[in-house]
């Protein structure tokens, strides 16, 4: 087994921000019917929408019918009456896969009643993706139940949002991993919130509790908010929580009528359990954010690369004896700022970076909650015929919450998949604190956002950018494209160019002076092409070989560049392009 506490294990591999140019081309690769379940027996793959389902049907019986050993079923986006069935048993290689948007597949269970549903992984891989499940639950136990049963199997939920909580007076956990579960679970981008006994309960596979089998357990990404007992609770051993926002903010439903709001807590004597790149938003003046219970001894850990916001009478993070650890946390707010475990490069004051109450993907806007996107844009509909600029907006890894504005006249699209990383190793792409205002697609759109902790956010805009804010430039920056540049820079490089009274519009640029050596040229264009002195620079002191003249004729270019720039306009496309030597060529189309 690898190392759980190498920071790098399960992350995806960091891509240079200048990738995003190379890869910009293949943006819009459609989706094929290739299995997800690799490497397992062959999966027949099965579309509920071929089967008949429609949007406000009932899905139980489809799900009974067709979630199955060796099946991956695709549950087209909609809204689905669910009493419960269909989703509760022992699975090998299965998947129930929601289709579209994170929370475009919502299944829709009876306000107030009893709920209970265990899915089980006995071999290979069994998945639950893009399911959100509405309804305020009624009742005692787990509303889903997960683990995989056996050491080689693994468990995923990926995107399971559980929004609701349970009614007044319900007693309830929202995701819960039993003492049975040998294998490997993983929860991705999960979201829950409302539940009295625990939001995810995962600590059930630890020592200490009879005949539990310590599988592992990996949480990623998601949210987890107001709910009691804990937001999050881990316990067996090499367990990850990795880039999960816990937010206590408000009341959760009580326990028995007892509150007692932990945001994390360490239950079991797990080794080796990792927690790392975590947002605790603990918003109340009591409870611990982290709490290390007494309720056990022993086991091992780390807690790094945290940011704690606190405003409780509590530790920040509970006593505990030796074994555990937190590195480079960082504490804010108005509470206690103690840590009873070993720490090392502890920040507070004005250098702590802020915890966020926000995940770090997108949480849409259910029944009034708060941490969606609103009035994005999101999806390809009527989009210009054209390619979008990606525009970036960057946080230091010291920054704090900064925010930033800006107005395009045209379309503005959030890019939800990471582009490239930050220099602090972080994703870039949009994730909830932004919105997106435009009364039509072709109307101004005004975009207002915010984010920090080496974080930051990407849009691909259909059009040029009119105007542009962002309130502390000691923190951020912008990137256009993959390169940064400055505020008046980037009104100033997305607006449209202004054609020459010959109608040449397009520009090509050939740079030499990124290199000690001449570098040759040709290039054709389908059209006319003329060199042009505003795009052409060539110093004093330029070799002999910058004064020769370019050779221009009939739409074809030969020239020769080294301590200068030379550059043109022309219409069409290009149609041939050759350098020799180590000269850059940079192109601008408006055509």
């Amino acid at each position: 087994m690898a190392d759980p506490n190498d920071a790098d294990e399960l992350g995806s591999p960091a891509v240079n921000r200048r990738s995003y140019l190379k890869f910009a081309g293949v943006a819009g690769l459609a989706a094929g019917t290739t299995s997800l379940l690799g490497g397992t027996a062959a999966a027949a793959t099965v579309d509920l929408g071929d089967e008949g389902l429609e949007d406000g049907d009932a899905i139980d019986g489809y799900l009974e019918d067709h979630f199955q050993d060796g099946n991956e079923v695709h549950i087209p986006p909609g809204d689905y009456d669910w009493n419960g069935g269909g989703l509760s048993g022992d699975y090998s290689n299965a998947a129930l896969i929601g289709d579209g948007e994170p929370g475009a597949v919502q299944f829709h269970h009876p306000e107030g009643e009893y709920r209970y549903n265990a899915v089980r992984a006995q071999s290979g891989e069994v998945r639950l993706e893009n399911i959100t499940i509405r309804g305020a639950t009624g009742g005692e136990e787990a509303k889903l139940r997960a683990e995989a049963r056996s050491e080689d199997a693994t468990m995923v939920l990926d995107k399971v949002w559980l929004p609701d909580g349970v009614v007044d007076g319900g007693d309830a956990v929202g995701l819960y991993v039993g003492a049975d579960h040998a294998g490997t679970i993983e929860f991705i981008d999960c979201y829950v919130e409302g539940f009295s006994d625990n939001g995810l309960y995962a600590s059930g596979p630890g020592a200490g509790y009879d005949d539990a089998e310590n599988g592992r357990v990996i949480v990623e990404g998601g949210l987890y908010k107001n709910n009691n007992i804990s937001n999050v609770r881990l316990g067996s051993d090499d367990s990850v929580a990795r880039e999960v926002t816990m937010v206590h903010d408000g009341a959760s439903p009580p326990n028995d009528g007892v509150w007692n709001q932990r945001n994390l807590r360490i239950r079991q004597p797990g080794e080796n359990i990792v927690v790392e790149n975590c947002d605790i938003y603990h918003d109340m003046d009591s409870y611990y954010p982290v709490d290390m219970s007494s309720q056990f001894s022993g086991g091992s850990g780390v807690i790094r690369n945290t940011r704690i916001y606190t405003n409780s009478s509590s530790m920040a993070i509970g006593n505990h004896g030796s074994g555990w650890s937190a590195e480079n946390v960082h504490l804010t707010g108005d509470g206690s700022f103690d840590i009873g475990i070993s720490a090392s490069g502890t920040v507070t004051g004005s250098g702590a970076q802020q915890a966020t109450d926000k995940p770090r993907i997108p949480i849409l806007d259910y029944a009034g909650r708060d941490g969606g996107p609103s009035g994005s844009s999101d999806g390809s509909d009527d989009l210009p015929d054209m390619d979008p600029h990606l525009v970036t907006f960057i946080s230091s890894a010291d920054a704090g919450e900064a925010s930033y504005e800006f107005v395009a006249d045209g379309p503005v699209v959030p890019v939800r998949v990471s582009p490239y990383s930050s220099p602090s190793g972080n994703e870039v792409r949009a994730t909830s604190n932004f919105t997106v205002d435009a009364d039509a697609q072709d109307e101004p759109h005004t975009v207002t956002g915010y984010t920090g902790n080496g974080y930051g956010d990407a849009y691909e805009v259909y059009g040029p950018i009119t105007d542009v804010t962002v309130d502390n430039k000691d923190w951020m920056w912008i990137e256009l494209d993959g390169e940064e540049v400055a505020e008046d820079g980037l009104v100033a490089q997305t607006a449209p160019a202004e054609e020459d009274g010959d109608g040449l519009s397009n520009a090509l640029v050939i740079d030499g002076t990124v290199s000690d050596s001449s570098s040759t040229y040709s290039f054709e264009v389908s059209g006319e092409v003329r060199q042009s002195e505003e795009l052409t620079s060539t110093p004093a002191d330029a070799s002999a070989w910058d004064t020769l003249a370019s050779n221009v004729s009939n739409g074809k270019v030969l020239g020769i560049v080294r301590d200068g720039v030379d550059g043109y306009r022309y219409s069409g496309t290009v149609t041939s392009m050759q350098v020799c030597g180590d000269a850059t060529v940079e192109f601008e189309t408006q055509e």
